[in-house]
């Protein structure tokens, strides 16, 4: 089982289940406790959280079939051979059942909330998949921090606040068929406030992506990774990293005074010296295994307290 979680990084699906608390505090918050619909919120939670484990999987097989492929041809390879104790067939046969899983947990969110939630889940596991596979990954390619910032830190929440909430349903898009023509609409007030919503998520996950990047830059270099660090070198790349949390602060900023949140959203800036702290000790050295970490945790720093203040939004409304 260790192994397995190894196989998954399962410290990282941090990312995907902060995204998906924010969405769901959130939605509890502004449309009441009672119109979030439990079974669904626990259905989706189960197709995010092992489709963030697939992708992760998938990676992590791609990356060892790379060594194998490495050592086939006399090469030594750039970073450690591991098999996780699974071998290639255990490997995919892991993946298989997590991306079955998360299918069906999907299917069934799909069925219960309509086809916005189809052609969003299609786009992510579409992306999801590329991120690792396919002829170009995109995880080799310059573009994998503003995807992955992206799909889950904006996308995640929409989801959560789409498929669960029922009981006034949210008007964030809307999908239907009149006649010969296909229309996509939405309500503006009701959909930019969750758009809002993602801002701070997207650029603190993005710098997750983005320090894992500079820390291997070398290695990435070598093996003809062109990620983002490798194109525009080390010293844009940090300061990038730095720009982010900034606008990730701007962001809670704008929350604040837009009137779509309650302006104890500022509390979610607290922690902004445990995160600038963090930031001096990732430019004094980007190494993987002391100070990449310092980015999971400014993750949290920045998600947990929206989180809580939602969530303690949402049970102050229900109780008045």
């Amino acid at each position: 089982m260790d192994k397995f979680l190894l196989f998954i990084e399962i410290k990282t699906k941090t990312v995907s289940v902060l995204a998906f608390l924010l969405g769901t505090a959130y939605a509890a918050s502004r449309y009441g406790l009672s119109a979030i619909d439990p079974l669904v919120a626990a259905v989706l939670f189960v197709a995010v959280l092992l489709f963030d484990a697939t992708t992760t999987a998938v990676n992590n097989h791609v990356e060892y079939r790379h060594r194998l492929a490495q050592i086939a041809r006399g090469e030594t390879p750039h970073a450690p051979l591991r098999d996780y104790g699974m071998g290639k067939g255990g490997q995919l046969a892991a993946i298989l059942l997590m991306l079955a899983g998360a299918t069906a947990a999907g299917c069934w969110v799909v069925w219960h909330a309509g086809w916005v939630v189809l052609l969003t889940g299609v786009l992510c596991f579409g992306i999801g998949i590329l991120y690792s596979a396919g002829p170009l990954p995109i995880i080799r390619t310059p573009f994998g921090e503003a995807l992955s910032g992206f799909f889950m830190g904006v996308l995640i929440p929409f989801l959560a606040v789409y498929a669960q909430v029922h009981d006034p349903h949210p008007f964030l898009l809307r999908l239907t068929l009149d006649g010969d023509y296909l229309m996509l609409s939405t309500n503006l007030m009701e959909s930019l406030p969750v758009l809002l919503l993602g801002i701070a998520p997207a650029a603190a996950i993005a710098n997750v992506m983005l320090a894992n990047n500079i820390c291997d830059r070398e290695t990435d270099l070598a093996d003809r990774r062109y990620t983002l660090p490798v194109l525009v070198g080390p010293k844009a790349s940090l300061r990038l990293f730095a720009a982010l949390y900034v606008v990730a602060g701007l962001a809670f900023l704008v929350q604040a005074v837009s009137g779509w949140m309650t302006p104890w959203i500022l509390l979610a800036l607290v922690p902004g010296p445990w995160i600038v702290g963090g930031v001096r000790l990732f430019f004094a050295k980007q190494d993987k295994a002391t100070t990449f970490p310092l980015s999971i945790r400014s993750l949290m720093l920045l998600m947990i307290p929206s989180i809580l203040v939602f969530a303690a939004d949402a049970v102050a409304k229900a109780l008045l």
